[in-house]
């Protein structure tokens, strides 16, 4: 077997060369197609990257070629943070406030007070509480911020290098030679939530609050009945109210994924291993991150893939004064004995708060990994044959030719077929026979299929893969592909085209695939006619990357 490695617009070309040799078709002794094996290496294709994002932390300006696009209002990244998505674009940035509930109320201040009230009405006892009831409910509505590490956000279109003191994200604490974990010069960030901004290097760690929350109790119980006098005193049925408290602080993150972030040292020119930022899905060595582009928010970390938080939030339960209303009044008559709520008294109300969204302003963003494209198509075997062929049927090669490809590129990867045939027409050429003749596949009039008979020159390939492998999916070519041309014939096969710039593919992907087969049966007929000899033809397959 021999192979061709080729590079040819960035993309790496497997080429195995399958030489098909069909020796004495009338009863000789076992004829053959030999097949030479292959055994391709994987070989590293760089492709330039476009619409880098990453992140910046010193006052002065990025170099030249990278643009901020956090700095003024009005750019993207403005007071944005970037949030991992499979589309980039989308956005959000709305306030929010919570319902307030009643969860309990405590027993009047300052105990019991003798105190009645006027023209032999009634007061609330020294352990009169309210049942629950709260009206005109409110606070001010805030951002649902997160503790967060702002850092600048820079941009450069088809940089050739990453500027020194560039930050950019990794999946390994290894990292590569003059990145440094920039989280051991800047340990305030650890376990903050990135945003984008102008103030490189700010932290805000308290999270948001709500301040301004308002309510009305109502709905006293538990009056006593006074004798006249000439006072008037606290009012059985009476509210109370609460303005001006705030709650504790939210402190829950939104969704997040940990990740490493590394300052450059020094200008980098080599993207491997980088996990940047694009507005864009990118291409080429880029490969999308699917564990962050999950609706993730990134958090600095030690560790990568360290996740939590949550999309919504609720403030923890809090307890507020409530003053008195203008239905409790500062003056009473006193008694010798019975008593009571303190005139003027207040109660201590515990209040709940509803859920709402934990999503600060945010920017959808594809976060992708540079990887090294690399592409392996396995040893096909070393031999097949045909056998002696006759007109009375279809003959099969008596082994398949079967690849086994593994690539990491995001794109995928394709497999192409030619021959040489005669070097004018594809099919098996009679090397030894008198008038060189050739058995034209799939048959005399070139058609893209046919289905072989016995007596009826034809030649081709049926392709089909298997359920081995473990990642990405392939896809066959409707001409090759044996379930398609099933529904024709058991014999049905796709013909094969001459020359390189005529191959066809029979096999793709459009994502990285893991150890997925492709197997190919040959198959041939002969007629009457065909003249004994030794038939050849030599089949190239090439594997090639997006």
């Amino acid at each position: 077997m021999t192979k061709i490695l080729k590079n040819r617009v960035g993309n790496f070309l497997v080429s195995f060369l399958i030489f098909l040799i069909i020796v004495g078709w009338f009863f000789a002794d076992q004829p053959r197609i030999r097949q030479l094996s292959l055994l391709p290496q994987p070989k590293e294709v760089k492709a330039a990257p476009n619409d880098v994002i990453l992140f910046w932390d010193r006052t002065a300006d990025p170099p030249n070629g990278w643009t901020c696009i956090s700095c003024s209002e009005g750019d993207p990244y403005y007071e944005y943070f970037p949030r991992g998505a499979t589309s980039a674009g989308g956005t959000a940035s709305s306030t929010h406030a919570h319902d307030i509930d009643y969860v309990d109320c405590a027993l009047p201040s300052s105990g019991a007070k003798n105190y009645k009230a006027g023209s032999g009405g009634s007061y609330p006892t020294d352990n009169h509480i309210h049942n629950g009831s709260l009206t005109a409910t409110s606070m001010d509505p805030v951002l649902a911020l997160p503790p967060y590490y702002e850092l600048k956000v820079i941009s450069s279109t088809t940089p050739s290098s990453i500027p020194a003191g560039a930050i950019a994200m990794f999946d390994n604490s290894n990292l590569p030679t003059n990145w440094a974990t920039y989280t051991d010069s800047a340990p305030a960030a650890l376990g903050l939530i990135i945003r984008g901004g102008p103030n490189a290097s700010t932290t805000v760690s308290t999270g948001h609050t709500h301040s301004n929350v308002v309510f009305t109790l109502v709905d006293s119980t538990a009056a006593i009945t006074a004798s006249t006098k000439n006072k008037a005193g606290e009012m059985a049925v009476h509210d109370h109210s609460v303005s001006g408290g705030a709650t504790d602080a939210s402190t829950e993150k939104p969704p997040y994924i940990g990740v490493i972030l590394a300052q450059a040292q020094i200008e980098i020119t080599s993207f491997t291993d980088v996990i940047a930022m694009f507005d864009d899905t990118p291409s080429g060595n880029w490969s999308p991150v699917s564990a962050i582009n999950s609706d993730k928010f990134i958090m600095a970390s030690t560790t990568y893939n360290l996740t939590g938080g949550s999309a919504t939030h609720t403030p923890a339960n809090k307890a507020f004064n409530s003053a008195a209303t203008g239905d409790t009044v500062s003056s009473a008559d006193s008694v010798v004995s019975g008593g009571g709520a303190l005139v003027g008294h207040i109660h201590s109300v515990t209040v709940s708060f509803g859920s709402e969204s934990n999503l600060p302003p945010y920017l959808d963003t594809v976060f992708a990994k540079y990887s090294v494209a690399t592409l392996s198509c396995s040893a096909i075997p070393s031999s097949v044959s045909f056998g002696t062929i006759t007109t009375g049927s279809v003959k099969d090669a008596d082994d398949t030719a079967t690849t086994t490809i593994t690539t990491n590129n995001a794109n995928g990867f394709y497999l192409t077929i030619h021959d040489w045939g005669n070097e004018t027409d594809p099919g098996l050429y009679g090397a030894t026979t008198t008038g060189f003749d050739i058995i034209v596949s799939p048959n005399a009039a070139k058609d893209a299929t046919a289905t072989l008979a016995g007596g009826t020159e034809g030649y081709g390939i049926r392709v089909a893969t298997t359920t081995n492998g473990i990642e990405g999916t392939l896809t066959i070519a409707k001409r090759y592909n044996t379930y398609y041309l099933d529904g024709f014939d058991a014999d049905a096969v796709g013909g094969i085209v001459y020359a390189t710039g005529s191959a066809i593919s029979i096999a793709s992907s459009s994502a990285a695939v893991t150890n997925r087969e492709v197997v190919v049966t040959h198959k041939a007929a002969i007629s009457g006619s065909t003249e004994a000899g030794d038939y050849k033809d030599t089949i190239v397959y090439t594997c090639a990357l997006y």
